[in-house]
């Protein structure tokens, strides 16, 4: 019963809730654990990104109504039909701003919820702490629901969440409960807290903006080591070369936006073009999320996946002293992680060739 009041209460405290609402928790949520600073930027590039998108959708909707009124004014057979291309184009435009809209704001919400569920933990274990300490099996159950909810929350974030930050965020909630079972889940993890969070602040650190150039290095060395010259090749040209002529082209489209804002707005000539207007801003953006897709797939993935492989392979090593199952359980860790790891790379990985084991003597 315990676990479904859990359930229910997070729940109540995030879906079972008006969107408004749960996008300003999500802002305060956000400004209480990243600072003002965090808190401010990212509000304000959510409420661009909506006005960017709803302004562009506008004048895309404005040049379909004008395109098919140009086809019921034009008496040419069959050329009358021309703009209606047109208006089918710009629509769609419309109304994908508006589904990718939605997606950043659910995305932006979910940042917020995940930062609130320890606070809503908390809450919880100390209104039902007699009832879960009732049963010895209680605080070990609660203990994986609440990783599972931290994990699938995690998933639909804006930014992916390491494992060992999620397993550091839910044992703080379990510092003062007692564990004796030594095969337990929650055993090995107070045993692995300070191992957790040594590894969450190296990932952190290794995938943080300042370390862009060390992580572009790491993926072309590893892409090298995988797959020579050949695979190296290809990886520049899809991760580098292409970006590159993808911001070009975005470029060209912003500064072809002020010749036709010109010719539109103030010459007032071709009005039906204002479909165009609305148009190339989101060629831009498409561009510039498709070359931002193509870098960090192609190369800095596969830096990160090196990476973080190197990192739990140098906590494994640490923990040689440990009893095996302590070690068991870091390694079952680290090959989870890294399995999602290696979905979002670029060359596909055998979970034979990446994953950790552990040997009396060495660690593979």
């Amino acid at each position: 019963m315990t676990i479904t009041q859990l359930n229910q209460t997070v729940y109540e405290k995030t879906e079972n809730r008006f969107f408004l609402t749960r996008y300003c928790s999500a802002i305060k949520s956000i400004t209480k654990e990243k600072g003002w600073t965090t808190g401010i930027l990212s509000t304000c590039a959510m409420t661009g990104a909506k006005i960017y998108g709803l302004a562009f959708s506008y004048f895309c909707m404005e040049g379909s109504a004008r395109s098919v009124i140009d086809v019921i004014n034009d008496d040419q057979f069959l050329v009358r039909l021309r703009p209606l291309g047109d208006a089918a184009g710009w629509t769609a435009l419309a109304l994908f701003s508006a589904l990718t809209i939605t997606t950043l704001s659910s995305r932006f919400i979910k940042e917020g919820e995940y930062l609130r569920l320890k606070s809503i933990f908390q809450k919880w274990i100390l209104k039902n702490k007699e009832e879960i300490e009732k049963t010895e099996e209680m605080p070990r159950m609660i203990y994986n629901e609440m990783s599972k909810h931290l994990d699938k929350v995690s998933s639909q974030c804006f930014f992916p969440k390491n494992l060992a930050s999620l397993q550091t965020t839910v044992l703080t909630l379990f510092c003062d409960v007692r564990e004796e079972r030594e095969n337990s889940v929650l055993y090995k993890d107070k045993i692995l807290e300070a191992t957790y969070e040594k590894i969450r602040k190296n990932l952190e650190n290794q995938s943080s903006a300042t370390q862009y150039f060390s992580r572009l290095y790491d993926g072309l060395k590893s892409i090298k080591k995988h797959g020579g010259y050949s695979r190296l090749t290809g990886s520049i040209i899809k991760g580098i070369a292409l970006p590159i002529i993808f911001f070009s082209g975005a470029f060209l489209s912003f500064v072809g936006e002020i010749g036709l804002g010109k010719e539109i707005f103030f010459d007032r000539n071709e009005l039906t073009d204002i479909g165009h207007f609305g148009e190339w801003p989101f060629n831009a953006t498409e561009m510039i999320g498709i070359a931002y897709f193509l870098h960090k797939w192609c190369i800095l993935n596969e830096g990160d996946f090196a990476r973080t492989r190197g990192t739990y392979k140098n906590a494994l090593r640490s923990l040689q002293d440990e009893n095996v199952l302590i070690q068991s359980r870091l390694c079952k860790v680290a090959n989870r992680e890294l399995n999602d790891l290696a979905i979002r790379c670029h060359y596909f990985k055998l979970p034979s060739d990446y994953e950790l084991t552990i040997s009396p003597s060495t660690l593979t």
